[in-house]
């Protein structure tokens, strides 16, 4: 089982540019935000290291994990997407996956893993 391994981090960062971007190109600025926090945090071999079963492993890449509102429910749930190739492709699966569990009343999309290095984006915090 993983080791609770934390780092973060708050940075304020001028986003003007992406928020455009995301208005012009009708994309979602969080799935954007989680698309550029995953490559940036992929970039830095030191955040992909976990210790699992006592044994040090560094991940190839790290999954976002991330939350999402239930309207009806007023409950939140967590879902994360693998396979970040583009941000355009993010935005497809994220709107996908947020439309295919928008009446869940599950926790995720599926379960933990120690199969992969997953990491939380914190919408809160992030925005």
């Amino acid at each position: 089982m993983a080791t609770d391994t934390t780092f973060e981090m708050t940075v304020k960062i001028d986003v003007t540019r992406a928020v455009k971007k995301c208005k012009d190109e009708s994309i979602s600025f969080y799935a954007y935000s989680i698309f550029n926090l995953t490559r940036s945090v992929n970039k830095i071999p030191n955040l992909r290291y976990a210790h699992i079963d006592k044994q040090l492993v560094e991940w190839q890449e790290l999954v976002p994990t991330f939350t999402n509102f239930n309207q009806e429910t007023e409950l939140f749930y967590s879902l994360w997407l693998e396979g970040l190739t583009d941000y355009k492709s993010v935005d497809r699966e994220y709107k996908k996956l947020i439309k295919e569990y928008a009446n869940t009343t599950g926790s995720t999309n599926g379960s933990c893993s120690t199969q992969r290095g997953e990491y939380f984006i914190n919408p809160l915090d992030a925005f």
